[in-house]
């Protein structure tokens, strides 16, 4: 048995060498003492029903958030993107399994057992750290465990000067890769070394921009932006900064918090210019795809650039998500229930993969299976909205509008966006409560004379109490802004979902002009269909 001599932790493996919360020498001790409890994770191993490729066999890891032992409480961020820099590296390698991050730092600052954490993420092996960062000096410790029986396979500890910091990574990543016992040929070797940039101050504020991304807030993207934009100044060939700053205007333009046409130049050109600096960075041709797919509505390109992405690095769950829900809009939902079965299998206790899942479920007409995407959000984290969202939107494609009310209401206690609150509006209308979906409506027009919501998020409200002229003449507005949930209105007007937006709102000839609008069906088919109605 060994005692760390600083924090008097009892460690019971003496293959150890170093204290996994201080990076100290562990020392040989006598004394007997119980080991630090430990919290059991329950049922939480991931869901299979989508997971229609077999697993990966082979070696696999999960790189755990690295616990931060700095006296300043602000060099998180640094800890959390050392490890994600890491596992980003690992994910390169083709043979080699990683976990996503937001699957593996859901264990961040919960004591945890080891086999429990490979159970759940369905890997071999788990790398853990600590890093202490006093200015420019820097303490490292990090340890490879086989996670079925907590045996240390690796463990070394690393005093560097901040400036030296590239060069601690590839030794580190190296070390790990022969502790797995993965060979790397020259080629791939080269692919999980590279880096964009050798500027340690740019590395700096690009590590504080993923921490700030990470956060999946309107607030975390803005700053983020801000993070990136420093590092390009630093280093104007920074590409992955570049692909920061694409994916952080999608996901501002995606959540309704500016309009599109204004947001879509800045993520189109930063995706752009991060594939000029580098034609391989992975990350920049997913939010190329995205751009191509909410915005452009440009399919074929939108999934070339997809599978390219997919190609560049097949362990990142993001692509595979995106993917499976542009497979949707096509309505091959097959294809698009695999893709997202594997970025559950790569991602399993995200609450925002199972939500795509759900979604995708949803929008397939399998609504008994989107039902369990809700029972295990809830489960992998009740706080959250997402899980209620979904909940209200198989609700209200059962034409349980109720039932629908209520989870719309709980999502957004929990503080959701102006999405959710469109979606409550609708099913206000759909219940028959129409006071209360014109105060939704009210809200949403307010939104829209001050920062923005979008023209979508109203016709959906509109369309729940059955004003269908309105309805069309927002979802017109909406094609002409390009607001990007358009994509999903022929999810939602599914077999199952036919009343989610109102009864017989499927069949109005306009609905099929708005889908040819958007070059999803032809425009031929669409005033055929009109003409029909009409006589």
């Amino acid at each position: 048995m060994k005692r760390c001599p600083q924090c008097n932790r009892i460690e019971t493996n003496d293959t150890l060498g170093f204290c996994r919360i201080d990076g100290t020498h562990l020392v040989f001790d006598s004394l007997t003492s119980d080991s630090t409890a430990t919290q059991t994770l329950g049922s939480q191993s991931p869901n299979r029903e989508l997971a229609t490729q077999p697993s990966q066999r082979g070696p696999s890891i999960a790189v755990l958030p690295f616990a931060d032992m700095s006296a300043d409480a602000s060099n998180e961020y640094f800890c959390d993107g050392l490890a994600e820099e890491l596992l980003n590296a690992l994910g390169k390698i083709e043979n080699l399994k990683v976990a996503a991050r937001t699957s593996a730092f859901s264990f961040k600052g919960k004591d945890v057992k080891v086999s429990d954490i490979g159970e759940a993420l369905n890997v071999q092996t788990v790398l853990e750290g600590s890093v202490r960062k006093s200015g420019n000096r820097l303490r490292i410790t990090i340890q490879l465990i086989d996670a079925a029986d907590g045996y240390h396979l690796w463990s070394d500890r690393y005093d560097r000067e901040m400036s030296d910091i590239f060069d601690l990574q590839d030794e580190i990543t190296l070390a790990v890769v022969d502790a797995l016992k993965v060979k790397l040929l020259g080629e791939q070797k080269a692919a999980v070394l590279k880096r964009g940039t050798d500027n340690t101050e740019a590395y700096e504020f690009y590590l504080k921009g993923l921490y700030h991304f990470n956060q999946w807030t309107g607030e975390g993207w803005r700053k983020s932006i801000e993070c990136f934009e420093k590092a390009i100044e630093i280093e104007p060939q920074y590409a992955p900064a570049y692909a920061g700053i694409a994916n952080s205007y999608h996901f501002i333009s995606h959540v309704g918090l500016h309009a599109p046409h204004e947001m879509a130049p800045r993520w189109k050109a930063a995706a752009l210019r991060a594939l000029e600096i580098d034609p391989d960075l992975a990350e920049a041709h997913w939010a190329l795809a995205d751009l191509n797919y909410f915005y452009e509505w440009d399919w074929a390109e939108a999934e070339r650039e997809y599978k390219k992405a997919i190609q560049l690095n097949p362990d990142d769950a993001y692509p595979h998500q995106s993917y499976g829900l542009f497979l949707t809009t096509t309505k091959r939902f097959d294809e698009a229930l695999a893709e997202v079965g594997r970025a559950l299998e790569l991602d399993p206790l995200s609450p925002h993969v199972n939500f795509i899942a759900g979604a995708t479920c949803l929008f397939a007409d399998r609504l008994d299976e989107a039902l369990g995407f809700v029972r295990r959000m809830r489960d992998l984290q009740s706080g959250v909205h997402l899980g209620h969202w979904l909940a209200g939107d198989v609700f209200s494609a059962q034409g349980n509008h109720k039932a629908a009310v209520e989870a719309f209401e709980k999502a957004i206690a929990l503080g959701s966006t102006q999405n959710t609150l469109s979606h409550l509006g609708c099913v206000y209308g759909l219940a028959g409560r129409r006071e209360d979906a014109l105060g939704v409506l009210k809200q949403l027009l307010e939104m829209r004379e001050g920062e923005y919501a979008t023209a979508f998020n109203i016709a959906r409200v509109y369309a729940g109490f059955g004003e269908a002229d309105k309805a069309f003449e927002w979802l017109s507005k909406a094609v002409d802004e390009r607001n990007g949930e358009l994509v999903f209105l022929n999810g939602f007007i599914q077999a199952g979902a036919k009343e989610s937006w109102g009864k017989d709102f499927h069949t109005d000839p306009r609905y099929k002009d708005i889908l040819a609008r958007m070059g999803l069906i032809e425009r031929e088919t669409a005033q055929r269909t009109a003409a029909i109605t009409e006589t």
